[in-house]
């Protein structure tokens, strides 16, 4: 896999207008799982039920109750507004298929055992791919009636599932990614860091999906960034965002258009939900803060209905609906440099003791600029050569910017980080 860095530039602030509405505490709702949208209403699944809101007035009707302990991991498809399918994981241990051809509603249980399946993706009314605990593939061809083995990978377990269209799939558990183009029958896939946590995978177009989550780790802490993965090429390599805002959590991500995006995220700094917005695919980002936070809320889906307007589903059944376009919440914008320099690395990173820069290309000046953006250090006429030191022993531990000029001009960013 062939893996690219995107380096930032420039951070500054503004404000911006957006307003966050509460339209359900979350009392007698579960996790929410799923949102999908029907003629007239917004219909979202829970642990072990179905619901709609109103779009005109967002009152709530619950559709289905399944009367089962979820466990966080239910799967949820309609197809026509006739055809939906509901898996539940009930206490991660029993698990059910159910189907309705009547627009929900009556329901038939076309699979039950206690065999633990992971996850169900449904392409349309009757082909789909289910995984096992066993880490088998399966695929049913007759709306989940029967399941034959598609083929056993090395590893799947997943824990949640996306599809695009009626073949491009992806499966993630924990810090395994996996993605398909063929309904499962070949796989690109990678793996993070032991403590990272893959929390969503969205599909821009049939060529095009992010992945992100938890993208740090223990070993590899960076408390100034929010990675994102996303490939553009229908896996064939995969490149990594890191937005210079500050450790966040993202949950989930809502596309309008091909270039503007929505993450709802978990802000590690401030303990607050916020949504990170973009208009150039993460090229530039602003942090728009809710008024809610940890640990009574925890805001994890998104989806828009129109233009202007989102639903926010959270961990503890909470609903709520955003205008992006009306309020004065603070923002805070990144702009980025979506640039490398070539034949350079900066390593070990994080450092403790000394920064070793290896270049290939002549270098004129090297600046270090601390978090506050102070000037740290600057080192002018290195000679060209394929490593240069740098002393840190002095340094402070925290995140730093290494911006790179070379002899014809031209100037890159990097981020280094400093632990004692």
């Amino acid at each position: 896999m062939k893996w690219k860095c995107v380096l930032f530039l420039l951070a500054v602030s503004l404000k911006l207008e957006a307003q966050f509405t509460m339209i359900h505490d979350g009392s007698n709702h579960r996790t929410i799982t799923k949102f999908i949208p029907t003629t007239t209403c917004l219909s979202f699944s829970d642990d072990a039920s179905i619901s709609e809101i109103n779009l005109q007035n967002d009152s709530i009707h619950l559709v289905y109750d399944f009367q089962a302990a979820g466990c966080n991991q239910a799967n949820y498809y309609r197809f026509n507004n006739d055809v939906t399918y509901f898996r539940n994981h009930a206490s991660c241990q029993f698990n059910a298929i159910y189907k309705s051809v009547n627009n929900m509603v009556s329901w038939q249980t076309v699979l039950s055992n206690s065999n633990d399946q992971q996850q169900l993706v449904m392409f349309n009314d009757t082909d789909g791919i289910l995984t096992d605990q066993s880490n088998y593939v399966l695929r049913t061809s007759d709306g989940c009636l029967s399941f034959d083995t598609l083929f056993q990978p090395e590893m799947i377990l997943a824990t949640d599932a996306a599809v695009y269209s009626d073949s491009s799939l992806a499966f993630f558990s924990y810090n395994r990614f996996y993605y398909s183009r063929n309904r499962g029958i070949s796989w690109s896939s990678f793996q993070l860091e032991p403590d990272t946590r893959i929390y969503t995978t969205n599909f821009l177009n049939e060529d095009s999906f992010y992945v992100a989550g938890k993208l740090f780790s223990s070993t590899n802490p960076d408390t100034a960034h929010t990675k994102i993965i996303f490939s553009h090429n229908h896996g064939a390599s995969f490149d990594s965002l890191f937005l210079p805002i500050g450790a966040h959590i993202i949950y989930d991500i809502a596309f309008i258009g091909n270039q503007e995006a929505y993450a709802v995220a978990y802000s590690l700094p401030t303990q607050k939900n916020v949504v990170i917005k973009t208009t150039d695919l993460f090229n530039t980002a602003e942090v728009i803060e809710t008024p809610y936070a940890a640990p009574n809320y925890l805001l994890q889906k998104i989806h828009f209905v129109n233009d202007s307007i989102a639903y926010l589903g959270g961990y503890y059944g909470e609903l709520v609906k955003w205008n992006k376009n009306h309020s004065n919440v603070g923002i805070k914008k990144v702009e980025a440099l979506h640039q490398a320099l070539p034949n350079f690395s900066v390593f070990p990173n994080p450092a403790s003791n000394t920064l070793n820069l290896q270049c290939q290309e002549a270098i004129r000046v090297v600046e270090v600029y601390n978090a506050q953006g102070a000037l740290v250090t600057k080192l002018e006429n290195l000679p060209m050569t394929s490593q240069v030191p740098i002393s840190i022993t002095d340094w402070n531990t925290g995140s730093y910017w290494l911006k790179v000029t070379t002899q014809q001009g031209k100037s890159f960013v990097k981020p280094v980080s400093v632990w004692k």
